[in-house]
C-alpha cells in the first residue's frame, strides 16, 4: 500500500497512481483506509493525500477523518502521511503510528533547522506524538530543488509490527 507524495502531485498525480496501482500492484490510498485481516487480529492502513493536492492537481485535500471513518474500534490504525508536520492532528483523530517522508533527513546540517521547521518540529527518526508513534523517513534520494545531501545519510526503513502481550 502507498501514497502519492508531493512531487507525483506536480506531474499528473492520475497517471503515477494509475502506474503504482496497474503495473506494480500497489494500493494506493488517498483519504482512504484498507484493512488486513490475519487470523482473529486486523490492523488498519489509512493514507493521506498530500496538502499539494489541492494547490497543484485539483485533487481533494488530505482529510484524516474521512480515510478513517469506518474503521472499527479498537483496531491499530497505521497512517500514511508523507509530511509529518500534521502528526498532532494525525494522533488526536486516532492514529496509533503515522508514517512519513518528505523531509529527506534535513539534506546537509545547515538546513536541517529549516527543514525542521517547516515540518510540525520533525525532521528524521521515531517521535512520540501523544500516544501516537511517528517515524520520518529520510528517504533514499534528494530533493531536485537542492541537489545535495551531506553528512545525511539515505535510509530504506523496514518496520517490524509485533502484537503486544
Amino acid at each position: 500500500m502507498g501514497i502519492l507524495g508531493n512531487h507525483e502531485y506536480y506531474f499528473g498525480p492520475d497517471e503515477w497512481m494509475s502506474f503504482f496501482e496497474e503495473k506494480l500492484g500497489i494500493k494506493m490510498l488517498r483519504n482512504a483506509h484498507a484493512l488486513i485481516s490475519r487470523g482473529n487480529a486486523e490492523i488498519a492502513v489509512a493514507g493521506l493525500a498530500d496538502e499539494a493536492a489541492c494547490r497543484f492537481s485539483g485533487c481533494e485535500p488530505p482529510d484524516v477523518k474521512k480515510a478513517l471513518w469506518g474503521i472499527p474500534a479498537g483496531v491499530p490504525i497505521i497512517l500514511l502521511d508523507h509530511r509529518p508536520g500534521a502528526a498532532k492532528r494525525n494522533a488526536a483523530a486516532g492514529a496509533d503510528l503515522q508514517l512519513s517522508g518528505h523531509t529527506h533527513g534535513g539534506m546537509a546540517p545547515f538546513l536541517s533547522p529549516i527543514v525542521k521547521k517547516f515540518n510540525g518540529g520533525y525532521l528524521r527518526g521515531l517521535y512520540r506524538v501523544g500516544a501516537m508513534k511517528l517515524y520520518v523517513s529520510p528517504g533514499t534520494g534528494i530533493w531536485n530543488g537542492f541537489l545535495l545531501r551531506l553528512f545525511d545519510p539515505s535510509e530504506i526503513t523496514a518496520i517490524l509490527l509485533t502484537a503486544l502481550k
